[in-house]
C-alpha cells in the first residue's frame, strides 16, 4: 500500500533500482575503493602531465615544416587519446567508488583498451618511415599513461576486480 501523497510509480522505481552498496561485501568495497584511489592518483598525474608536454612541444616548433605534418597530427591524436583515457578513468573510478552497477566492467574495458592502444602505438613505430617522424613524440604524447604503466595498474587492477567479483552486476528486483 502506498501513502496517499506518494505516487505508486515512485515506490515501483525504488524497488527496481538495487542498492549495490548494501549487496557488496566489505572486502569487495575495500578492493573497489583501493583500485579507485590508484586510478585517481595515476590518472590525475597523467592529466597534470599533458599540459606541460603540450607547452614543451609547441615551444620547440613541431610542425613548422611540411614534413612535420604527420608528426604534428600524430602528436595531437596521441595526446587526445592519452588525455581521454585519463579523464574517462577518473569518471568511472568515481562511479566504482560509489558502487554503481556496471562501473567495474567499464573500468576493466578501459584498461584493456589502454593496453591495446599502447601496443598499437608501439607497433606503428616499428615502421621506419613513421618511426622517424613520430617516434620521438610517442613518449612525450603518451607520458600521461606512464604513471599507470609504471606500477602496471592496467594489468593487475582488472585481475583484482575480477578476483573479488566486483564486475558482476546484481540482478534487478522483479516487481509484478
Amino acid at each position: 500500500m502506498t501513502n496517499p501523497y506518494q505516487s505508486p510509480r515512485s515506490t515501483l522505481a525504488a524497488r527496481q533500482r538495487p542498492d549495490v552498496r548494501s549487496r557488496r561485501f566489505p572486502t569487495q568495497r575495500l578492493v573497489a575503493r583501493f583500485v579507485s584511489t590508484m586510478i585517481w592518483i595515476t590518472a590525475g598525474l597523467g592529466i597534470l602531465y599533458c599540459p606541460s608536454s603540450i607547452a614543451a612541444v609547441v615551444s620547440r616548433g613541431i610542425g613548422a615544416g611540411a614534413s612535420d605534418v604527420v608528426a604534428t597530427a600524430g602528436y595531437w591524436t596521441m595526446t587526445l587519446a592519452s588525455g581521454s583515457f585519463c579523464v574517462s578513468l577518473i569518471f568511472w573510478a568515481v562511479r566504482l567508488w560509489t558502487g554503481r552497477p556496471g562501473a567495474a566492467q567499464v573500468v576493466i574495458r578501459l584498461f584493456l583498451a589502454e593496453v591495446a592502444y599502447l601496443f598499437a602505438v608501439a607497433s606503428i613505430c616499428l615502421a621506419p618511415e613513421i618511426a622517424r617522424s613520430i617516434g620521438p613524440l610517442v613518449g612525450v604524447a603518451n607520458g600521461g599513461l606512464m604513471a599507470q604503466f609504471g606500477i602496471l595498474l592496467p594489468l593487475w587492477a582488472p585481475l583484482l576486480l575480477l578476483a573479488f567479483r566486483i564486475h558482476e552486476i546484481p540482478e534487478p528486483v522483479q516487481v509484478r
